[in-house]
């Protein structure tokens, strides 16, 4: 009976990694023009983000992601405080308490937040030792106890810290750069939807505030219209 829950437990964690994996592809099919939009937004060459994908040094491959997500979150807070010369102040900022404005600012939810730190203690973990420059993310993951493994697992799949997972160590190693990146990418496009709803909010805010000057000046010219218009006709005047 308990070896037939295990196995129930593994067919679960399968599928939910199948959904997510089914998820992550229809959404960056359809979604990649937001992404392009975090392209245009950094002033990155079209299709960067999905070209990340398949970068082959695992060590450029985890730096440029991390820098990617930094920078998004950095431009996306721009963007909702609506003002631009921020950029150098948040850009500055450990990433910590950046991801915690950010989330304070509405601009990412727990999980989203939990996904970048990740990257970021993977980065910092991996990036940061000369020996890894020619080592591969598969062999780092498989050096994680199993403990660690289930949190970045969770971490990445959006679950809560503590849930029951089988022993991931037998494949996550193989799948963990596939599960970053795909995880890292949705929420950047819930990054660069916000900024450009953000954008559409000013945007209407300028359209109104023009639209209040135009209504105004053309209420002026009426009434300096009818002004004139009496003391030309008052009599005394030529």
């Amino acid at each position: 009976m308990a070896e037939n829950e295990n196995q129930f437990e593994v067919g679960d964690d399968e599928a939910d990694m199948e959904a997510h994996r089914l998820l992550m592809t229809q959404a960056l099919r359809e979604r990649e023009q937001v992404l392009q939009r975090v392209e245009d937004r950094l002033g990155l060459p079209p299709r960067f983000v999905m070209q990340l994908r398949d970068e082959p040094n695992d060590w450029a491959f985890i730096v440029k992601l991390a820098v990617l997500a930094e920078a998004t979150v950095t431009a996306t807070l721009c963007s909702i405080f609506q003002n631009e010369s921020l950029q150098d102040h948040i850009s500055r900022l450990q990433n910590k308490p950046r991801l915690d404005l950010a989330k304070s600012a509405g601009v990412l939810d727990t999980k989203e937040r939990g996904v970048l730190i990740t990257l970021a203690d993977v980065r910092n973990a991996f990036a940061h030792k000369k020996e890894n420059l020619t080592r591969t993310l598969r062999s780092y993951v498989a050096t994680l106890s199993s403990t660690e493994q289930k949190e970045v697992l969770n971490s990445l799949l959006r679950r809560e810290k503590n849930h029951s997972c089988p022993d991931p160590t037998g494949w996550l190693p193989s799948a963990f750069r596939s599960i970053l990146f795909d995880s890292v990418a949705r929420a950047l496009i819930s990054l660069s939807k916000q900024d450009a709803e953000s954008d559409a909010l000013q945007r209407g805010m300028d359209r109104a505030m023009y639209d209040d000057i135009a209504e105004a000046t053309a209420s002026s010219a009426v009434v300096v219209q009818s002004t004139m218009s009496a003391t030309i006709e008052r009599p005394g005047h030529s």
